[in-house]
């Protein structure tokens, strides 16, 4: 007994080295963004705010998504470390390691009692401990270890509490599941199924009774239940009035695409191991997984051996191992592949969206089952070895645990800390001063910080959360990857952090929107790494929030922390240098690594507090884009009550009581995704038709107005006689609504439907309902700038039962496109592409741009789109309501060179339910992607113009290379080389010319250019070394017409593209170009169009516009000075009741583009221009889940704005009487309205849902203690079986062709049934042909050994073919193996279905039943 004690310390010793040392040696000093930033920096505040259910602190008021789970046991375990001292990284490491250790004990303990020798024991446990599969959640998700680490401990529970003990060991299991279960349900219940399988195994093999086992299920589930209520009401609370987390997360479409059957059994196929960006990949150990043939060789080298013994070794436990690998291989690889999924996975998927598959989604956290069985079954293979020769046994475990540990790179390289998830251990000192001085500022405000990030990452590591909660008592409010407060207050937010995302923010709507918020300090962090998540470069939103350090716009002087310095991306990789049009305009500016300070506190002028009262409100018809654009439009400042149209009981009433209306054409119908911050709009719909043919699983929407009508949504209607629709468009992980199916039909070739941007496109479909049917249609594709493929087949089907494949040829894609005559008139038709000029991939379409139609024309004309505002709150408002209409363009970043702004022109109709006499104010700017040509023509001048220039930068036109200054530059855009051409005007005979390219450490430079005049050329070769070129102009000098200079040759510089990671080329260009002869204009030092007719139109009829400003603000893209001008510009527009239109014209036909026009009439002006209303001094009490706030008198009755998102959850009474249900007010607030009253009216605010916490908490508190006492108290012994394992039961050799007793039919019908459904039908019969034979001539372990046997060629292909292909990691990489997904499905069934038949009864039980009576686990 003392030598089985000793052996079993040295054993779990080695196992601590194999946890320990790995972890502690991992950077030392610093720490990853695992789990939780604050259990760092604060675990004590984390363990208090995880008590509550609703936190006031982030989003504007949320309820947590599982932060109750840091209550135990993590919470305490970084108290208790932090409190005596021990460094934040080296409890970290502990922590790790203790997960590890506790894993790979668990299952050494487990396998001992499910017979399995010592030393087999521990080489099982260090397979299962050091197993990849705990790679991806090491530095980011640590704590969902907890049910891996927890699995082994709790198989071995089970077998004791069913044969062993009464309760002693169920009260252990109990206290595991409330250990392991509080942070995510999902992990905890995708390993449940193995304790009950073991159950049903051990009642078949009649080692206990079936009233036993189910007898043991309901004990352990009612212990568990009991345990779990503290979580489980908690989630509970949060799935009925938190934010919907499941939808917003990842898709069981992007999950469920890398479940590869052949990487799941290497313990792999989470799909975070396989994605990643240019800049870095999402888990950076996985690159040597998916690229190294070593690797993949020994990984596949450890599942054979596993799958070994599961085969070739007789074992009373290998139908319970086969049964962990056999459902869990079905849940790990759930619906994959989600495009051709098995009749089990295609339920899965036709169930996408339901609660329960969402919840489920994660289909690999199952993989510990598989891992488990593998792990066993090695485990098997050496006992069975040393069976009869203990040297070979041990010959064996030693190279089994050889295996394991080389299997698992990072523990013994140092690299068990991610190092592009890690941060110092402490955080740089400007954070720290920065929150004590917000502690020290007055209580009842929050921060505002913005931009926003899906992660936070700076320059000196990345944290993942926030970093101001860490440091400061104050709210903070900003934008996450997941919008997890309440969904109005997150509309608000996310509207105006998406236009700084845009590149679009107007620095005058963030004073007013900082008000609604309760925010008195904006937080701006320029020391952000922008280029991980592409979020804003520091230089351009210092200089707009910053400002110059001076206040303006209702901001206040900014107040930096830390040293100003350069914040530029890395060098390495390529793309994180972020070299593209933005980098080059801010270095032809100069401002490009302008000194910056790490983080700046903005006050607000004149602010609002988090919990406020106000008399005068608006009324606003829209969401939060309306908000933001009222404010920007000057009409909000933030300190009224904002009331929503959408969200208004009663409208009628609203409008008489509002100080003022405001209409807006927002709260659009379109779709919205979350995997990032960027690109995160669908186009506007109809409302009327689906959106698309297909359905869109990253469309998951706001539920801003739960109870809104048509009347309150934007939409937007294809006017004419046909309407298109699509089944996709743009690119699958982005949203670009400028490329939507109505671009086809609207008359426009440089507008046009595209579809599968670096994706597959057949199969895309483009769909055309007419008003009538017509027997003839043109299809002309789009005209991408430099295309790299084409449609060259469609098929086309049509109402009239059409169907047939298309060739198309060059017609369709030149001049009017190329005719197709339609067998019989349709009134629909639908184009599929079937065929492009470059095959099908393997996944991956790099450099292959998108594929559509700009025209599919007929007879009938084109169809135009025009966007309805909501014609709720204008079918209110009469003559005398203080009305505004708000209508403004969506834009994108014009630098953006993959985007273009979603609206050409503003284009509006909408319905005034009386007539109004309104003012129009414009907002517009130059269009920053116009030809030269046109916008020389709108500063009224003859200068050079060039083909194409820096996509969006106008100071990179052909005019930079004529205006004397060197320093300017025109510039080619990227990826275009050789080609573009620059002309310029000449007068009389050319001279001798100068010309200098442009030259930069971020440009290519050119060598060559050719010159062209009348009939003559020229070709000039440019010396690099030389400042500037002379040219004699020879036989040009004397032709007629402008010279044109054509780019020949570059040196062909390169840089890596940050959008797809693709190798681009750079721009070049020509700095000056001078000479006698050349007439080209500068253009003048100001903008001055004069009064123009042809930029807006009112119902048809022009509104003349003048448009002023200096050149530089023009050609930089800032709003212009537009006024109305001619006959009538001081008078109002007289608009009847009724429907009316605004259209802009284009900025590519005019050089200009109207932005924003507001429509104000006199009510609205004097509301505007009004003095604010007196403020309501209120003061709160209170803590989390209650608030007792007092408001001042309120005369005329005032509005109660609590001040956090807007939750049914909360009540408010007045002396115990209810005022109702929240409306949402503000911002996307809690508000009540407060009847008259000349005194103070105290408000009680409860938060009610709290209530169900406190009950799980103190429930499950006695059932832990319950537990506690069971396990001390009860000795008792149940003895089921008594003893341990006879030899007959240790697992022992049995090769496969030994002939059965029996014929054993389970193994042919359940591996037919398993393969059919599970794999696919034609594998079902692939099974049947092999297994059924087999089991007819009673060989049915050959059954196993045929998927053994086709497991091992399987794998080794796999591994061949990446020595061949050298495939590079990532998402791209999962296609080069998914051809081994179904045979190693097909080989894992085979070897389950072989092990089914009945094993033989133990001889005495279950091993060390008897020889540790009452013992726990050890």
């Amino acid at each position: 007994m003392i030598a089985g004690r000793c052996r079993a310390a040295l054993e779990v010793a080695g196992l601590a080295l194999l946890a320990y040392v790995p972890a502690l040696t991992a950077a030392p000093g610093r720490i990853p963004a695992d789990t939780k930033l604050y259990l760092y920096l604060d675990p004590a505040r984390q363990m208090g705010d995880a008590l509550w259910s609703f936190d006031t602190r982030q989003f504007a008021g949320w309820v947590p998504h599982q932060i109750i789970g840091y209550l135990w046991p993590s919470g305490p375990f970084y108290w208790l470390l932090e409190r005596v001292g021990v460094p934040d990284w080296i409890a970290h490491r502990l922590w790790l390691g203790t997960i590890l250790l506790l894993a790979g004990a668990g299952l050494r303990w487990s396998a001992r009692r499910l017979g399995l020798a010592p030393t087999a024991a521990l080489a099982a446990a260090v397979v299962y401990q050091l197993s990849p599969y705990v790679l991806p959640y090491l530095s980011r998700t640590s704590v969902l270890l907890l049910p891996w680490a927890a699995l082994g401990w709790l198989v071995g529970l089970t077998i004791g509490a069913a044969t062993r003990t009464r309760w002693r060991d169920a009260a252990f299991f109990a206290l595991i599941v409330a250990t392991v279960g509080g942070i995510n349900a999902t992990a905890l219940l995708m390993i449940a199924p193995v304790p009950v399988l073991w159950l049903i195994d051990a009642a078949a093999r009649d080692v206990i009774s079936w009233r036993r086992a189910g007898r043991t299920v309901v004990t352990l589930g009612a212990l568990s239940l009991g345990v779990s209520l503290w979580w489980m009401t908690a989630l509970a609370v949060q799935a009925r009035y938190g934010a919907a987390a499941l939808s917003f997360s990842e898709t069981l479409e992007a999950v469920s695409s890398t479940a590869v059957s052949s990487e799941v059994l290497r313990g792999l196929g989470y799909w975070l191991f396989y994605v990643g960006d240019p800049v870095t990949a999402a888990t950076t150990a996985a690159r040597a997984y998916q690229e190294s043939p070593l690797l993949l060789a020994t990984g596949f080298a450890l599942v054979v051996v596993g799958m070994a013994g599961l085969v070739v070794v007789r074992w009373s436990q290998r139908r319970f191992a086969a049964l962990c690998l056999g459902p869990g291989m079905l849940l790990a690889v759930g619906a994959y592949p989600i495009d051709d999924p098995s009749p089990v996975g295609a339920a899965l998927a036709g169930s996408s969206r339901s609660t329960l598959v969402l919840a489920l989604r994660s289909s690999t956290r199952a993989v510990p089952m598989v891992v488990f069985a593998l792990a066993l079954g090695a485990g098997a293979v050496v006992t069975a070895l040393g069976r009869d020769r203990a040297r070979t046994g041990l010959l064996a475990a030693v190279a089994v645990m050889v295996l394991a540990v080389l299997n698992l790179p990072p523990a013994w390289t140092g690299r068990f800390v991610d190092p592009d998830l890690d941060r110092p251990q402490d955080l740089p000192s400007w954070w720290t001063e920065a929150g004590r001085d917000l502690d020290a500022m007055p209580d009842g405000y929050r921060v505002l910080q913005v931009p926003g990030m899906e992660f936070s990452t700076y320059r000196w590591g990345h944290t993942v959360d926030p970093v101001l909660p860490g440091v400061s008592n104050r709210p903070l409010v900003t934008r996450d990857l997941l919008p997890l407060g309440s969904p109005a207050a997150m509309d608000t937010l996310y509207a105006l952090d998406d236009r700084f995302q845009a590149g679009v923010a107007e620095r005058a709507a963030v004073g007013p929107v900082a008000r609604l918020l309760g925010a008195d300090t904006v937080l701006v962090t320029p020391e952000i790494a922008f280029e991980r998540y592409q979020t804003p470069r520091p230089e351009p939103t210092w200089a707009l929030l910053g400002n110059g350090g001076q206040a303006a716009d209702g901001l206040g002087a900014p107040v930096p922390y830390g040293a100003e310095a350069p914040n530029l991306a890395p060098l390495d990789p390529p793309a994180a240098a972020m070299v593209d049009e933005e980098a080059l305009a801010l270095e032809a500016d100069g401002t490009l690594g302008d000194d910056v300070p790490p983080l700046a506190l903005i006050p607000v002028e004149d602010p609002e507090p988090v919990v406020r009262a106000g008399v005068g409100t608006v009324v606003v018809s829209g969401s939060g884009d309306g908000v933001v654009d009222a404010a920007a439009a000057g009409l909000v400042d933030g300190h009224e009550t904002v009331r929503y149209a959408a969200a208004t009981e009663d409208l009628t009433a609203a409008v008489e009581d509002a100080d003022l209306l405001v209409a807006t054409d927002t709260n659009r119908l379109r779709a919205r995704q979350w995997r990032g911050s960027q690109d995160v709009w669908g186009f506007t719909e109809d409302g009327e038709h689906p959106g698309l043919l297909d359905e869109d699983p990253a469309d998951h929407r706001l539920e801003v107005f739960p109870d809104q009508r048509d009347a309150n949504v934007t939409t937007a209607r294809q006017s004419g006689p046909v309407r298109a629709t699509a089944s996709a468009y743009g690119e699958p992980n982005a949203y670009r609504p400028e490329v939507r199916a109505a671009q086809a039909v609207d008359g426009d070739p440089a507008t046009a439907w595209v579809v599968a941007d670096r994706a597959d496109p057949l199969g895309q479909r483009l769909r055309i309902d007419a008003d009538e049917p017509v027997d003839a249609i043109t299809v002309l594709q789009a005209r991408v700038p430099h295309a790299t493929r084409w449609i060259t087949e469609i098929r086309l089907t049509t109402s009239a039962g059409e169907d047939r494949l298309i060739a198309l040829t060059e017609a369709s894609r030149d001049g009017e496109g190329q005719p197709i005559d339609l067998e019989q008139p349709a009134d629909w038709w639908e184009l599929e592409i079937t065929g492009t000029n470059i095959g099908p991939a393997a996944g991956a379409y790099p450099n292959q741009g998108p594929v559509g139609f700009a025209e599919v024309t007929t007879a009938l004309g084109p169809s135009r789109e025009v966007v309805e505002v909501p014609a709720d709150l204008l079918a209110e408002a009469d003559a005398d309501s203080p009305l505004a209409i708000v209508l403004t363009r969506l834009r994108a970043d014009p630098l953006d060179r993959w985007r273009a702004d979603p609206e050409r022109a503003l284009v509006r109709s909408f319905t005034l339910g009386a007539p109004q006499e309104v003012a129009p104010d414009t907002t517009g700017r130059l269009d920053r992607r116009a030809t030269d040509t046109v916008v020389a023509d709108l500063f009224g001048v003859e200068t050079a113009s060039s083909s194409e220039h820096l996509v969006g930068d106008l100071a990179a036109g052909g005019w930079a290379a004529v205006d004397g200054d060197p320093d300017t530059a025109w510039l080619t855009p990227f990826g275009v080389g050789p080609g573009p051409t620059l002309t310029i005007p000449t007068e009389g005979r050319l001279g001798e010319l100068s010309l200098r390219v442009a030259t930069g450490d971020h440009l290519a430079t050119v060598t060559e250019v050719e010159l062209a005049r009348g009939d003559a050329r020229e070709t000039v070769a440019v010396d690099e070394a030389a400042e500037s070129v002379r040219i004699d102009p020879g036989a040009l000098a004397d032709e007629a017409g402008p010279l044109t200079v054509t780019v020949t040759g570059t040196d062909g510089a390169t840089a890596t593209d940050r959008r797809y990671g693709e190798i681009t080329l750079l721009p070049s260009g020509i700095a000056e170009i001078a000479g006698p002869g050349l007439a080209a204009d500068a253009l003048p030092e100001r903008l001055d169009t004069g009064c123009r007719d042809d930029l807006l139109t009112v119902d048809g009829e022009p509104l003349a516009l003048r448009v002023r400003g200096t050149t530089g603000a023009a050609l930089a893209g800032d709003a212009l000075d537009v006024t109305r001008c001619g006959p009538g510009a001081e008078d109002r527009l007289a608009l009847d009741a009724g429907a009316h239109e605004i259209a802009s014209t284009p900025g590519a036909t005019t050089g200009f583009e109207v932005d924003r026009v507001v429509l104000t009439n006199a009510g609205a002006e004097a509301a505007v221009a009004a003095p604010a209303p007196p403020t309501i001094e209120v003061t709160v009490e209170g803590g989390r889940a209650h608030q007792t706030v007092t408001v001042g008198a309120c005369p005329e009755g005032c509005w109660l704005d609590q001040g956090v998102g807007w939750n049914p959850g909360w009540t408010a009474t007045v002396d115990g009487r209810s005022l109702g249900e929240p409306e949402l007010v503000s911002g996307g607030m809690n508000g009540w309205y407060l009847p008259p009253s000349d005194e103070a009216t105290t408000v009680d605010l409860r938060w009610r849902p709290q209530r169900w916490t406190w009950a799980g908490l103190a429930l499950s508190l006695a059932a832990v203690v319950a537990c506690i006492v069971l396990v001390l108290v009860d000795r008792r012994r149940d003895p089921v079986a008594a003893g341990s394992l006879g030899d007959d039961d240790k697992p022992a050799l049995a090769w496969p062709w030994a002939r059965d007793d029996r014929r054993h039919h389970v193994v042919w019908a359940v591996a037919t049934v398993a393969a059919t459904l599970v794999v696919a039908p034609i594998w079902g019969l692939a099974v049947l042909a092999v297994s059924l034979p087999l089991v007819l001539a009673r060989r049915s372990r050959l059954v196993a050994a045929v998927g053994l046997v086709g497991l091992a060629l399987v794998t080794a292909a796999v591994v061949v073919r990446q020595v061949r292909l050298d495939s590079l990691a990532g998402f791209g990489w999962v296609s080069t193996v998914a051809a081994a997904h179904r045979p190693t499905l097909a080989m894992v069934v085979l070897v389950v279905a072989a092990a089914l038949p009945s094993a033989p009864r133990a001889t005495t039980g279950v091993s060390g039943s008897a020889a540790e009576p009452g013992r726990g686990p050890e």
